[in-house]
C-alpha cells in the first residue's frame, strides 16, 4: 500500500507543481527547485500544524516550528506545501529532521518544471525520430527522446573549452546549405586558394576539409552526404529547416569512401588533425571525437581487408570513436560478412536501422557479435541539395545520428570524457562507446541480434555520463577519479550488486576515492550525489564495476596477424594470466586439437594450420585450482586461397530463397548439404574446397530444396579456369540449360589450359516456372533462387597422401618412424609435445625419419603430408609416448590407433569412432594430475562405441586399453 501511495504522490505532483520557466540560455548549473519550499506527505491521521505544536513542547531544539504552512495540496493523500527561511536554515538539516519524524511518509524539494527544449526549426514537426507524438500511426516509443536530452546540452564545446568536431566521410556536400553552413568546420590555419600548404600538414588548400577524389577542398553537391550531415549536426533552433542530433557541433567533411584504398586515405585526414590536437595540447589540429561512414561493402569479411579494419584502432588510439552503418540487407553479418561493421575494433560502433514502428527495418543487417545498436533512420527528414529538405532512409541515415550523439556526450557539463580525452584518449573513446551501448532503450526487435539489444536513447546516454571514472582496480579495491572542479561534498554509496545494504562514504576535497577491502571477482553498484548540479537532489544512475581476480573464461578473441599457416591472436583474460588452454578444430569436423598456452601477454600464436581453411577456436582457463567454463566459439579463416579470395569477383544480387534454394551438391557421389543461405551461401575460405585434376572429368549433381510445393528450376555453374576474375560464358559447365525439380547431373571436364592453383566456383539455382533462361553470374536481379560461391584447386596431378606410417622404436629422448609414400616430392612432417603450441618442422624423401632431443615421459603428435604446387594432402597423424622413470601413465608402447573420441568437450556420454574395428578392452579416466578416477570395461570391437562418464567439470586424460595390451591416450574436457 505504501509503495502505491508513494507512486501516486510522485505522479500527481509531476502535473500539480507550479510552472517556473528557466530563461533561454540558462545552463545546467542553474537551480532546479524553488528555494525555501518543501513538499511533505504525512500519515492520514495527522496534519502539519499538529506536528509543529508537538515540536514546540519538546526540550530539544527544533527548526520545524519555524516552518510556515502554505497550504494543503492534496487532501486524499495528506500532502502539504511548507516554507522556511533558507538563508538561516540549511536544506540538508531541515530535510533530515523532518524525514526522521514518525508522522512523515515522504519529503522532497519543490522542483521547478521548465518546458522541454523544442527548437523553432520549421520542419522539426516532421522529425518524428526526435519527438514522436504517435501521429500517422507511428509508435510514440520510436524516438530518441531528443527534447529531454536538449534540456541538458545542445552541443558545441566541452567544459574545458574544446570545440567538438565530428568527421563525416561521404560522397559530397552542399557547402552553402542554409542549415549546415554555420556548423561546418574550417581549417583556419590554411589560407584558401593560394596553392600553398600553409599549415604544412601535407594537404594544399584544405581550408574546407578534403576531397580525396579530386585532391582539393571543393565538393560536389552530395545527394547522400548532405542529408547525412544534416541528421548528425544540422544547426538547431535557428528558424531554418531541421534540427540535427547535436545543434552546435562542427562538421569536418571529407569526400571519400569510393573503394578500400580511398577509405584509408579518407580516414587519414581526421586522424592527422586529432593527432596534432593531442600533441600540441589543442594549439593545432582539431578535437575530432567521432567519424561517420554511411557506406561499406556487402558480404565482405575482415580477413579480406586487414588494413581497412586496422585503421579504426589507429584512430581510436588518438581518441576517435568511429561509427559505421551496416548493410541494407536483412542478413546476419556475423555469418554473411559486411565491411566495415564486422571489423573487430574497440573503436568501432556498428549501427542498424529502425523505423517509426519501433522495430528493426526489414532491410537492415544484424549480428549479435558485430552490430552494436539500432538508431531510427527509416524515412527521417533531413537536409538535401539545392537548399532543400526531404526524407532519407536506410542504415546510412541511422549511423550519423549516433555520431551526433557522441558529440553531444562530450558537450555535457560535468562529465569525464573531456578530461579523460586529455589523459588517456583511447580510454575516452572506449568510455563513449560503453555509455552508448549500456544506455540503450531495450527493444524486442533487436534482442539477441545486436550487442546491446536496444536502440540509441539520448537522454539515457547523457544521464549515464558521469564525472567519475574508474582509474584502477585490483582483486580487493576500486579506485575512482574525477576533475576537482565539482560540487562538494560528494556522497558516494556502494554495495555488492543486488544486495540491498548500501555503504555510504563522503569526499570533501580532492579527486580520488579508493574503496578497499572488497571481495574479489565481484560486481559492485555505485552511485553518488552532488559533484554535478544534476545530481544535487538525487543519486546518479547506478554504474556497475567489477573487481579483478576472477577465474573466468577468456573472451574477445581477435586475429591480429595471419599467414597461410599461422595465426596470431589477442584476447581478454579476466583471470589475470591463468593457464590458458585452447581447443581447435576445422569447422564442422569432429576432432579437436588441444594447446596449453603459457603466455605473459594477452596474445598467442597457433602454427601448422591448413591454408584456405576455416577453424573453430574455444578456450578455457585453469586458475585457483579449477577450470573455467569454455568460451564461446570463435571462427577464423586462414590465408592461402590466393585467386579465389584475392580477385575482385563481380557482385551477385541476393535473390529471395524463401521458397526454393540450392540444397546440396554431389561431386563424385560425395554429397555436401549447403541448405538455405538466404539467397547467397559464401563458402569461400571454408573447409568445403574441391580439388580437381587437369584433363579429368568429375560428376556433378545439383539438388534443389523447397519450402512447400516443388517448382521447376534451372542451374548454372562457373569455374574461373583462367583466374582472370570473370566468369565467362564458356566457363559455365552446367549446359545445356534444362528445367528440373529433383536432381540434375552434369559432367565437369577440367581443360588442359586451366591455370593451376586456387580459383572461384560460383553456382546459381533460379526459379524457372516463368522463364527458363540460364541465370547470369553477376549483376542480375534474380527474384527467386540462390547463389553459392566456393574455392576450388586446379592441380596438374593429384597430390597423393602419405599411405602408411609406422612407429618403429621409441626411446626416452628419440623416436624412429617409417613412412611409405608414392610421391617423387619430399614429404613434410611436423611434431610437437602434445598440448604444446610449439611445432617443429622438417622435410624428407627418405623412408625413415628420426626425431631427437625429445622429452621423456611425454606424449607426442606427428603429422605427415605431401605438398604439390600450392596444395597439400590431408595429413596423416600418429601419436607416441616416450618412456622414462616416474611416468604418470606407464606403458611400453602407445598404439597409433585410428580411434577418435568425440564430442570434446563432453557432457556425460563419450563416443568412440573405431573405423578399423579394433578391440577395446577397457577405458581408464585420469584427473589432470594423474590420479585414476575410474575404469570402465568395454570388451567390444564395434565401429561405434559409447561410454557414460559422470564426473565433475574439468580436464582429464582417457587411456584406451586395446588388444595385446597396447594403449592410446586422449585429453578430454568435461563441461
Amino acid at each position: 500500500m505504501y509503495s502505491q501511495i508513494k507512486q501516486l504522490f510522485y505522479t500527481y505532483f509531476s502535473f500539480l507543481l507550479v510552472f517556473y520557466f528557466i530563461p533561454q540560455g540558462a545552463t545546467a548549473q542553474s537551480l532546479n527547485y524553488k528555494q525555501g519550499q518543501l513538499i511533505v506527505q504525512l500519515k492520514s491521521d495527522t496534519d502539519w500544524e499538529t506536528i509543529k505544536q508537538k515540536q514546540l513542547h519538546k526540550r530539544s531544539k527544533s527548526s520545524i516550528p519555524e516552518l510556515k504552512t502554505i497550504r494543503k495540496l492534496v487532501t486524499n493523500w495528506n500532502i502539504w506545501l511548507v516554507e522556511f527561511d533558507y538563508t538561516h536554515i540549511k536544506y540538508s538539516e531541515i530535510i533530515e529532521e523532518i524525514k526522521n519524524l514518525p508522522e512523515v511518509l515522504n519529503i522532497q524539494k519543490n522542483h521547478l518544471i521548465n518546458p522541454r527544449t523544442i527548437p523553432n526549426d520549421p520542419f522539426f514537426t516532421f522529425q518524428w525520430h526526435h519527438l514522436n507524438d504517435g501521429s500517422n500511426g507511428r509508435n510514440p516509443q520510436a524516438d530518441f527522446d531528443s527534447e529531454k536530452a536538449w534540456d541538458y546540452t545542445t552541443g558545441g564545446l566541452t567544459d574545458q573549452g574544446d570545440t567538438i568536431v565530428i568527421c563525416i566521410i561521404d560522397d559530397g556536400l552542399e557547402w552553402s546549405h542554409e542549415d549546415l553552413v554555420e556548423n561546418l568546420w574550417l581549417n583556419t590555419r590554411e589560407i584558401p586558394g593560394n596553392a600553398i600548404d600553409d599549415d604544412q600538414n601535407g594537404y594544399v588548400d584544405d581550408y574546407h576539409g578534403w576531397n580525396t577524389f579530386k585532391g582539393n577542398d571543393i565538393f560536389d553537391p552530395g545527394k547522400h552526404g548532405t542529408p547525412v550531415c544534416g541528421l548528425a549536426a544540422a544547426r538547431g533552433n535557428n528558424s531554418k529547416g531541421i534540427s540535427g542530433i547535436c545543434w552546435n557541433t562542427k562538421i569536418m567533411f571529407v569526400a571519400g569512401g569510393g573503394d578500400e584504398a580511398n577509405a584509408l586515405e579518407s580516414y587519414a585526414y581526421p586522424l592527422l588533425f586529432r593527432r596534432l590536437y593531442n600533441q600540441s595540447n589543442g594549439k593545432k589540429g582539431a578535437f575530432v571525437v567521432a567519424t561517420n561512414s554511411s557506406w561499406g561493402t556487402d558480404n565482405a569479411r575482415p580477413e579480406d581487408a586487414p588494413l581497412w579494419c586496422a585503421i579504426y584502432d589507429s584512430l581510436g588510439v588518438e581518441g576517435i570513436l568511429n561509427v559505421a552503418s551496416t548493410t541494407n540487407q536483412n542478413v546476419d553479418v556475423d555469418i554473411e560478412g559486411d565491411l566495415p561493421t564486422t571489423c573487430e575494433s574497440d573503436f568501432l560502433l556498428a549501427v542498424t536501422n529502425m523505423n517509426d514502428s519501433n522495430i528493426k527495418d526489414s532491410n537492415a543487417g544484424f549480428g549479435k557479435k558485430s552490430i552494436d545498436l539500432g538508431a531510427f533512420g527509416e524515412s527521417v527528414y533531413s537536409t538535401y541539395i539545392n537548399n532543400g529538405y526531404r526524407t532519407f532512409s536506410g542504415t546510412s541515415a541511422a549511423s550519423p545520428q549516433v555520431s551526433g550523439a557522441i558529440a553531444l556526450l562530450y558537450s555535457l557539463s560535468c562529465n569525464n570524457l573531456a578530461s579523460l580525452s586529455k589523459i588517456n584518449p583511447p580510454e575516452a573513446a572506449k568510455e563513449a562507446k560503453r555509455i552508448l551501448i549500456n544506455s540503450v532503450k531495450p527493444n524486442e526487435s533487436l534482442k539477441n541480434i545486436t550487442v546491446s539489444n536496444g536502440a540509441l536513447n539520448l537522454i539515457q546516454a547523457l544521464l549515464y555520463t558521469s564525472p567519475v571514472y574508474l582509474q584502477n582496480l585490483s582483486p580487493n579495491s576500486l579506485e575512482f577519479n574525477w576533475e576537482s572542479s565539482v560540487i562538494y561534498p560528494i556522497k558516494f554509496r556502494y554495495r555488492i550488486k543486488d544486495i540491498s545494504v548500501w555503504v555510504d562514504t563522503f569526499v570533501y576535497a580532492g579527486n580520488v576515492l579508493k574503496l578497499e577491502h572488497l571481495e574479489s571477482c565481484t560486481e559492485y553498484e555505485m552511485q553518488f550525489k552532488n559533484a554535478c548540479s544534476r545530481y544535487t537532489d538525487s543519486y546518479s544512475p547506478i554504474r556497475i564495476f567489477k573487481t579483478s581476480g576472477c577465474c573466468e573464461a577468456p573472451y574477445d578473441f581477435k586475429v591480429i596477424d595471419k599467414s597461410t599457416s599461422e595465426i596470431k591472436f589477442s584476447f581478454e583474460d579476466p583471470s589475470a594470466f591463468g593457464q590458458l588452454t585452447t581447443l581447435l578444430r576445422l569447422t564442422n569436423s569432429l576432432k579437436w586439437d588441444t594447446f596449453i598456452i603459457q603466455t605473459p601477454l594477452h596474445e598467442f600464436l597457433l602454427k601448422n594450420l591448413e591454408p584456405c581453411a576455416q577453424y573453430e577456436l574455444r578456450a578455457y582457463n585453469y586458475c585457483n585450482n579449477k577450470i573455467t567454463p569454455i568460451s564461446e566459439p570463435f571462427f577464423f579463416n586462414v590465408d592461402g586461397c590466393n585467386s579465389c579470395s584475392s580477385l575482385d569477383y563481380c557482385r551477385r544480387f541476393r535473390p529471395s530463397s524463401d521458397l526454393e534454394w540450392l540444397e546440396a551438391i554431389n561431386v563424385d557421389n560425395q554429397r555436401f548439404k549447403s541448405g538455405n543461405n538466404i539467397g547467397y551461401g559464401n563458402f569461400v575460405g571454408s573447409n568445403q574446397t574441391y580439388v580437381f585434376e587437369k584433363n579429368k572429368s568429375y560428376s556433378f549433381a545439383f539438388e534443389p530444396g523447397y519450402f512447400n510445393d516443388t517448382s521447376n528450376v534451372v542451374i548454372a555453374a562457373w569455374i574461373d579456369f583462367n583466374q582472370d576474375g570473370f566468369f565467362d560464358s564458356a566457363e559455365n559447365f552446367a549446359l545445356p540449360t534444362v528445367k528440373f525439380k529433383s536432381l540434375k547431373s552434369y559432367v565437369l571436364s577440367i581443360p588442359t589450359n586451366a591455370k593451376t592453383g586456387y580459383t572461384r566456383m560460383r553456382i546459381c539455382l533460379k526459379y524457372a516456372e516463368v522463364s527458363e533462361t540460364a541465370p547470369l553470374s553477376c549483376f542480375q536481379s534474380i527474384e527467386f533462387g540462390e547463389y553459392e560461391d566456393y574455392c576450388v584447386f586446379i592441380s596438374n596431378s593429384i597430390c597423393n597422401p602419405i599411405s602408411k606410417v609406422e612407429i618403429n622404436r621409441v626411446e626416452p629422448t628419440s623416436a624412429d618412424i617409417s613412412v611409405t609414400h608414392n610421391n617423387n616430392n619430399n614429404f613434410y612432417y611436423s611434431y610437437r609435445k602434445l598440448y604444446s603450441s610449439d611445432w617443429l618442422f622438417g622435410t624428407s624423401n627418405s623412408k625413415n625419419i628420426q626425431l631427437t632431443k625429445l622429452d621423456s615421459c611425454s606424449l607426442y603428435e606427428v603429422q605427415f603430408k605431401t605438398v604439390c604446387a600450392e596444395y597439400s594432402s590431408k595429413p596423416v597423424i600418429v601419436n607416441f609416448r616416450t618412456p622414462g622413470t616416474g611416468c604418470i601413465i606407464n606403458s611400453n608402447e602407445i598404439h597409433p590407433s585410428q580411434i577418435t573420441i568425440y564430442p570434446n568437450p563432453f557432457s556425460d556420454q563419450i563416443f568412440l569412432s573405431n573405423p578399423e574395428n579394433e578391440f577395446v578392452n577397457s577405458v581408464r579416466l585420469f584427473s589432470s594430475n594423474g590420479i585414476l578416477i575410474k575404469e570402465l570395461f568395454i570388451h567390444a570391437n564395434a565401429q561405434n562405441l559409447s561410454v557414460f562418464v559422470e564426473v565433475p567439470a574439468g580436464y582429464y586424460f582417457m587411456q584406451l586399453f586395446l588388444k595385446n595390451g597396447k594403449t592410446k591416450v586422449h585429453s578430454l574436457i568435461k563441461q
